[in-house]
This record gives structure tokens, sequence and C-alpha cells, in this order.
């Protein structure tokens, strides 16, 4: 069990940097679900303010999205870890990829050898001038590199250092109890997330959920109104770069920190986080603390 219980530390310094997705933005190809009221609903809102409050994404750089739409749902949190360093001085072009760009992109990432237009019509279905265009905008952007050999023009994903700037992808669903359903979920969040867990607000009893959080590698976090805990940690994957999801949610913090800086606005730190967002100010939560 890591334990990451509050007292909250009111440091700006210990707090996180987050980057908020709070409505969806059609600009950029982001969308999300409202958040039903109710039960969950609000274990979900407390949570997150004792998430951002406490140590464990202390220091970190951390896109927050809530119920976020992808091709399998809606997961009821998704935390993306991320490097800004990676998102700054990007080519015009790269912002505007589109998902059919970041398929592409895990795909290079999966396919280690160079590719022709011969592999991307027979493996993808992707043929002639479409797929030399989406690779030619990948080519500009920086991403990849393009070698032309006697037998025609190839193509291959440049080195990931310095280009994917998400380190990791966490998944979270929320539940009033630790039911089958929602390590269901969870389990099935792990086709995109490199780490998966549900949310619950009590200690799961049942020795066969806790078998399965162990056999499945899902992590657990206990929220309760005294604080929050990380009653098993989610096994780790590493290979997120192979999965177009990553590169999607890479996308929308690219996109979204360029229009932050162009407004003149910085990333808020935890403690300046609304509403608007499901997490409470943590002042509220250091008060009741004490």
């Amino acid at each position: 069990m890591v334990d990451v219980q509050l007292p909250i530390d009111d440091q700006r310094d210990a707090l996180a940097t987050l980057l908020p997705f709070a409505v969806r933005d059609p600009a950029i190809g982001y969308y999300q679900r409202r958040p039903t009221p109710g039960p969950e609903e609000a274990l979900v809102t407390r949570f997150l303010g004792q998430l951002c409050a406490g140590p464990w994404l202390a220091g970190r750089h951390v896109a927050l999205f809530r119920e976020p739409q992808i091709m399998s749902g809606y997961p009821d949190i998704v935390l993306a870890l991320y490097d800004p360093a990676c998102c700054v001085g990007w080519p015009p072009v790269r912002y505007a990829l589109t998902a059919h760009h970041c398929k592409l992109l895990a795909f290079l990432a999966h396919h280690t050898a160079p590719v022709d237009l011969a592999t991307l019509d027979r493996l993808l279905g992707l043929r002639g001038r479409e797929a030399a265009r989406r690779m030619a905008a990948l080519v500009e952007s920086g991403l990849v590199e393009e070698v032309v050999t006697w037998g025609g023009t190839q193509w291959a994903l440049r080195p990931l250092a310095g280009l994917l700037d998400i380190r990791r992808l966490i998944a979270i669903e929320a539940k009033l109890s630790a039911s089958r359903e929602v390590l269901f979920q969870a389990s099935a969040n792990r086709w995109f997330a490199g780490e998966s867990a549900i949310l619950v607000p009590h200690v799961p009893r049942s020795d066969e959920r806790c078998a399965e959080l162990e056999r499945w590698g899902i992590g657990c976090w206990v929220s309760t109104p005294a604080g929050c805990t990380l009653w098993r940690a989610p096994e780790s994957r590493e290979e997120i770069a192979t999965r177009y999801l990553t590169w999607r949610f890479q996308q929308w913090i690219g996109c979204r920190l360029r229009d932050l800086f162009d407004a003149g606005q910085q990333v808020p730190f935890a403690s300046a986080l609304g509403q608007e967002v499901g997490v409470p100010n943590t002042a509220s939560y250091a008060e009741r603390e004490h």
C-alpha cells in the first residue's frame, strides 16, 4: 500500500502544475461528457481536490481530463503527466494534425522498420496520394523522417526522446464499491492507458476483488472525507508510444498550451483551480483538515 494521506502542503513548489480540460474544444477535436450529478460525481470531485492538493502530483505537469470522449467511451478521469519542454517550438503544421495522423504515429512507433506506400496500403489500407499527403504533414511537423532510396520513398518515426511529451497516461474509473463492473471498466482502459485504477470510497473487502485487482494489474484509490490513499499501485505498461490515444492526448495538450501562451496566460497551479473542472479550491480542504 502506498500511503499519500493528506494533510495538505500549501506551498506552491509542492503543488502540481495542472492543465485542466474543463470544456469541449471542437477546434482541436476534443470532446467530453458533462458529469452526471450524484454520489459518484461527488466522489470524483472530492478525490480530484484531494489529489491535486496532496503530494502525489507535487512538482509535476499534469493534464486533467474528466470524462473525455474516446473510441471506447468516457473514462471518468484521465491524467497525463507530461514534459512541457516538448510542447515548445512546434511547427505551425503540427497543431493541425488530426486523429488520422495520430494513428499513423502509433503505427510507426510499433512498426519500427521504415515503411513505404505499399506497406501503408497493405497494412492500413491507406493508399497513394492520401498516404503521401499525411506522411508529408508528419515530416513537416518534425515527427517523421523521410528517406529516399532507389526503391522509392520510405518513412520512419524520429527518435522518441524529445518527441513524445507524455510520460505517463493514467485512467481512473469511479464507483461506490469495488464491483466487478468497475474492474471490467478499468481493465478495458488498459487498451489506451499505461496505468489503470479504480476509485472507491472505502477499502475493498472482498478477497475475490482484491485478487482480481492483483491479477489484472489494476490500481485502487480510496477517497474518504479525511483524505485519499493509493491503496494499491497500478502496474505500469511502458509501451505507450505505440498507442494511438497517447499521441491524441499529446496533440490536445500541445494545442491547449499554445492557446494559453498566445493569450498571455500561465498554466494554473492546483490551488488556483476552480469548480469549473470539478476540483474544489484546495484551501477549503486545508481548512477542513485542520
